[in-house]
């Protein structure tokens, strides 16, 4: 849809798109072979500890995985892209003063993948949500022109996202207990709970011993972001029409990327990597193009 009221002009459009890919070909890592192998719940032996080699020492070490190409049995995407585009002019001080803005957004709806065992049990992902593959994106960038200058911000967004619900954490202290003082399988780092102590299994109670005084607090593994935004500014001149200078600061507000727990998410030093977020901090740039 696009429209114009005098100087003003406006655009917008909404696309849905799905695509779904069957029996695409996957290159498989060194670590999902070993993953798949050692991990598998099944008491069946995987089809991948066939693509391992151990070394001949007493301890067998792996020496070396060689994965095979695997056959996905069915990946989907689906979502919608949002564009929105707005403009306006009017003459000021023997110019025209040139204001745009252009608003783009990204819902996705689905990013799924189907895995049929050799045995015919479907191992379905839906990664929706997830690091990497956020329900919501966008992106706004504003424009100010007037005669031979330009001035441009734009805002980055990435939504909130979150391990999946199935790896989540109990709330634990340094001792693998929960609030009840009952084992839950996980350990915190640094958050005391109930202190040290021993729970009896028959009676459910917890009793303290008071070797290390617990301080009431329980932990969990930080595997969540919540929405993350970048501002970047630039200017252009145009000194005439073969010389153009630009200067800008990329991540004006130096924004540091959302910390995690790297058992959580994949990451290095509590920082998710590989999903758009701003590693380098606030940036400046500059250059000058000379046409001949």
């Amino acid at each position: 849809m696009a429209d114009n009221f005098g100087a003003f002009d406006m655009s917008f459009n909404v696309n849905y798109y799905s695509i779904i890919v069957e029996d695409s070909i996957a290159e498989l890592t060194a670590q999902y072979a070993i993953d798949e192998c050692y991990l598998d719940d099944d008491d069946v032996r995987s089809v991948f500890c066939d693509q391992i080699r151990y070394s001949s020492g007493e301890r067998a070490l792996i020496s070396q995985a060689f994965p095979t190409f695997l056959n996905q049995d069915k990946e989907t995407v689906r979502g919608l892209d949002f564009n929105a585009t707005f403009g306006y002019e009017f003459p000021m001080g023997g110019d025209v003063l040139d204001l745009g803005l252009n608003l783009r957004a990204n819902h996705l709806i689905e990013r799924s993948t189907l895995f049929v065992s050799e045995d015919g049990e479907d191992d379905f992902d839906e990664e929706t949500g997830e690091f990497g593959f956020p329900r919501w994106t966008g992106r706004a960038i504003g424009t100010v022109g007037y005669g031979d200058f330009m001035f441009t911000w734009q805002t980055r967004w990435i939504g909130k996202t979150s391990q999946a619900a199935s790896g989540v954490d109990e709330f634990s202290d340094v001792f693998g207990r929960g609030p009840d003082g009952e084992p839950t399988g996980f350990n915190s780092d640094t958050c005391l709970g109930n202190g040290s102590g021993t729970y009896d299994d028959v009676s459910g109670v917890f009793t303290p011993d008071g070797v290390v005084v617990g301080d009431g607090v329980f932990c969990r593994g930080v595997g969540h972001a919540d929405d993350y935004f970048v501002h970047t500014i630039s200017m252009r001149y145009e000194f005439s029409d073969f010389i153009t200078l630009r200067a800008g600061v990329t991540n004006l507000f130096d924004e540091a990327p959302p910390l995690i727990d790297t058992n959580e998410v994949f990451g290095v030093s509590n920082i998710s990597i590989g999903n758009g977020y701003d590693l380098d901090g606030r940036e400046f740039f500059g250059s000058i193009s000379i046409r001949f």
